[in-house]
């Protein structure tokens, strides 16, 4: 007997005219469940929706039970035994929450009365709040009327599209509760989170996405959450950081928007100068996985590159260099300074808040580093309070500034930067970036004055 539910093979989808997944190849038995990873854009949704019927399939195979229906309709699929629970719930905000189960079930009214009474039992929450409507609902409440609503029907096969989006610990918890209620109770789930540890319970097999593609199949047990974030982030199975922690940086900062390239409208710096690209490292603060990643990586940078155990305490730069300091002190077990850009009060420790032993050698963190002026400023001060300054590290060096180094180099302090311009360049000519894009970034780079010069706005 076949006891395989699904089995896509070599799918390839679109979405609005854009390839969105990409020779995918997966195969779950009767009753075992999935769970996808990966970041935003990596092609969970539309991997889903594929499944669903709501996304074209430019080639590739789905069959649920020895049964083709790649090419029926959504209604069919559902009429199949597959039920969808969508990114966002898309609940009809007026209709009560018997309502919503009463129009969504396919089968007779005496049948339809009892499948939804064997859903309250199943969430004890919907049946107090059966006369509310949608729309009143608090957000887990929310979830949880959605994801009846995928189950009325006692589907074969559940699509799950991020269930705890948006949602507290507690009601994280709760909703794994139920989802490993519904699979106790048969159902095949496939279900696309963000959230990884709460997760794993609930996926025989777990995939990883990445641009599209599968970078990783296998059992939950056969891998642990810090594996499975670090592939989410830098979208490799093995982010092996001697074999490119540049590139593997520049793509987490590419993956968060923190790189701009504009050739066409180039920004203007506060020194006046033109340039077609620039770095905003400070969105960096805002993605939590994003800087736990870039962090780690600087210091597994730092202990190639300055050595373990060297250093007595981590300074951050007034304002940008502070958050990149304090993560880094955290993950090194050191103590934190800041340095002001400019004095308060007097005395040698006019610009230091914190406090350190006299000869402490002290590793200064900054975000960026362009011509390395400003960072010198912030080395004298440091060494004027009876600190050593022997290593800088930044999260993105321009490279593109001999004098960052140089200059840098003669104060007897070396630069540690993560990636430059031209490791993102590598990262983006396997994206959707241009060549003339890429050509007129590579100008500029080479010779950012002559570039400014020829591009100056008349």
């Amino acid at each position: 007997m076949n006891n395989t539910t699904l089995t896509i093979s070599n799918l390839n989808g679109i979405h609005k005219s854009e390839q969105t997944i990409r020779d995918i190849e997966i195969t779950l038995k009767e009753h075992q469940s999935m769970v996808i990873f990966g970041a935003n854009g990596a092609g969970k949704t539309s991997l889903l929706r594929a499944i669903m019927g709501l996304d074209k399939i430019s080639s590739g195979t789905i069959q649920m039970n020895g049964q083709n229906f790649h090419t029926m309709s959504t209604r069919q699929r559902a009429h199949l035994g597959i039920g969808y629970c969508p990114e966002g719930r898309r609940l009809f905000p007026g209709l009560t929450v018997w309502e919503t189960l009463a129009v969504s079930f396919s089968g007779k009214k005496a049948e339809r009365d009892q499948r939804i009474e064997e859903i309250f039992e199943l969430l004890p929450a919907l049946k107090i709040k059966k006369g509310d409507r949608a729309w009143s609902l608090s957000g887990g409440q929310q979830q949880m009327l959605a994801i009846a609503r995928a189950t009325i029907n006692t589907p074969k096969l559940i699509l799950l599209d991020e269930p705890t989006l948006g949602l507290s610990p507690v009601m994280i918890d709760e909703i794994m509760e139920i989802v490993g209620s519904i699979k106790k109770n048969g159902a095949t789930i496939i279900m696309a989170e963000q959230k990884i540890e709460p997760s794993l319970s609930i996926g025989d097999l777990v995939i990883v996405l990445s641009r599209g593609e599968i970078i990783y199949k296998g059992t939950g047990d056969d891998i642990d959450p810090d594996q499975i974030a670090s592939m989410v982030m830098t979208g490799a199975l093995t982010p092996d950081f001697n074999k490119s922690p540049a590139q593997l940086a520049a793509n987490i900062l590419l993956d968060i928007e923190a790189i701009h390239i504009r050739p066409d409208d180039p920004f203007t710096f506060t020194s006046g100068r033109l340039s077609p690209v620039y770095v905003d490292c400070r969105r960096i603060i805002s993605f939590p996985r994003a800087r736990s990643e870039l962090m780690k990586m600087g210091v597994s940078l730092l202990n190639h590159e300055a050595g373990v155990e060297v250093f007595d305490a981590v300074a951050g730069g007034e304002t940008a260099g502070i958050p990149f300091a304090a993560w880094i002190a955290e993950l090194l077990g050191l103590p934190m300074l800041y340095i002001r850009k400019q004095a308060k009060g007097f005395g040698r420790n006019a610009r230091i808040e914190g406090t350190f032993k006299e000869d402490a050698n002290i590793l200064l963190v900054e975000d960026l580093a362009t011509d390395g002026g400003s960072k010198l400023s912030f080395i004298n001060a440091i060494r004027e309070a009876g600190g050593k300054v022997d290593h800088c590290f930044v999260v993105f060096h321009y490279g593109n500034f001999p004098e960052s180094t140089e200059n840098l180099k003669s104060a007897g302090v070396s630069l540690h930067g993560l990636c430059t311009w031209w490791d993102v360049l590598q990262v983006a000519a396997t994206r959707t970036y241009t060549a003339e894009q890429i050509n007129t970034v590579k100008d500029f780079l080479n010779d950012p004055d002559d570039w400014a010069d020829r591009n100056k706005l008349s």
